[in-house]
């Protein structure tokens, strides 16, 4: 998921994150990374790369058709990793990948999925 972006939407993805996303990932027997909680002495790129190499499964925001996510979406394809896409918004999510299944979520509700 993008990591910077105007106060309100960070905001929304940074809860999406800590309160869905990595509680889901972690019960599921995983562990929930994302690349900017990583220090390294590789660029960030290639820690990326590395990140989607060493992954089991891929999930991926296509909130806002961020280009940096599509570049990791190709990478996590072409390593023949599971990905899954979630996005708040279907028109923001390229043609190319329409035809995906997808979870929608909605941006300001992401306190009330917990209690359902």
């Amino acid at each position: 998921m993008p990591f910077e972006k105007k106060p309100n939407e960070a905001t929304i993805l940074q809860s999406m994150y800590d309160h869905i996303i990595k509680p889901e990932v972690v019960q599921a027997g995983f562990r929930a990374i994302r690349t900017d909680e990583v220090s390294s002495e590789f660029r960030f790129i290639d820690q990326i790369r590395l990140a989607i190499k060493e992954s089991a499964v891929v999930i991926a925001d296509l909130s806002g058709n961020n280009p940096n996510i599509m570049y990791e979406i190709g990478l996590a394809h072409a390593s023949g990793k599971p990905v899954i896409l979630i996005s708040t918004d279907v028109a923001s999510v390229p043609v190319d990948l329409l035809g995906s299944r997808m979870l929608l979520y909605d941006p300001n509700r992401t306190d009330d999925f917990r209690k359902n």
